[in-house]
């Protein structure tokens, strides 16, 4: 054999070895999962299931379990409609908002569902240092959709919410109140306006206090709610529905009318 054709034969092999090497090389980088710095790492936060938070918030719960559900959605929306008992601290506020957290075993945050919303709410909340919180992913929008219970501010435009409400005039209630009628009677003024005078037997308890005081309103009786006016009463019976006591009446002009009817006033 003589020189030359070794010398080729040396160089085909070399030649060979380099291209199954870097073939090999290559075909295994395109296997491989990217490597990804730190700053580029999708970032985690608790999450909790909308049928978890069904568990945690049910009535047959030990009342051992102490769940706040914080909605950090903009207050008209809150307004508007929100999970029952769930407060309302907008995201803006978030940093700066006291949630005594040491109070509750668990904390649930509730917004738009959007994941740059939950991964800033997610920081905020350990920069505070509360690390037991817990965020629905999917928002107020899937809870809704999942037909989780909430609470409306109460439409009288809205035919859905009209619906709710079973109207009593003033008349009819001072004669059933003769009869010893046995209803709860709720007044959602203010204390201070209730402390100037309300109906016989009534119960105060404002608006605003409606979901968080909703356990003292008993589920057994009929509830005849008044406030100042009739939109008043109006929304205290759309929340009342709302919290599944349907058995409620809202008088027809609320303390206004009652008054103007010249019937009984106590203090």
């Amino acid at each position: 054999m003589s020189e030359k054709l070794v010398i080729s034969i040396g160089c085909a092999l070399i030649l060979l070895v380099f291209l199954i090497t870097f073939f090999r090389w290559d075909n295994q980088n395109e296997n491989e999962e990217p490597i990804i710095s730190s700053e580029e790492e999708i970032y985690q936060y608790k999450k909790i299931s909308f049928q978890e938070i069904q568990k945690k918030i049910s009535p047959l719960v030990s009342e051992n379990e102490k769940v706040l559900i914080i909605d950090i959605r903009e207050k008209e929306n809150y307004q508007t409609e929100h999970i029952t008992g769930s407060k309302n601290v907008p995201l803006k506020n978030l940093s700066g908002a006291e949630l005594n957290a040491e109070n509750y075993n668990l904390i649930i945050i509730i917004g738009h569902g959007l994941e740059e919303e939950n991964i800033e709410t997610a920081k905020i909340l350990e920069q505070k240092g509360i690390s037991g919180a817990t965020i629905f992913p999917g928002g107020f929008f899937a809870w809704k959709k999942n037909g989780g219970q909430t609470v409306s501010q109460g439409d009288p435009d809205s035919f859905t919410d009209q619906a709710k409400i079973s109207s009593l005039s003033p008349e009819n209630l001072k004669a059933l109140l003769g009869e010893n009628y046995d209803a709860y009677i709720l007044d959602i003024r203010s204390q201070q306006s209730f402390s100037q005078g309300h109906i016989p037997r009534a119960v105060n308890i404002p608006l605003d206090n409606l979901e968080s005081r909703r356990s003292e309103i008993p589920l057994t009786k009929e509830i005849v709610v008044y406030g100042s006016t009739n939109l008043q009463g109006f929304k205290a019976g759309v929340r009342l529905y709302d919290m599944n006591f349907f058995g409620a009446w809202v008088l027809d002009g609320g303390f206004v009318k009652w008054k103007e009817k010249g019937f009984e006033i106590t203090q």
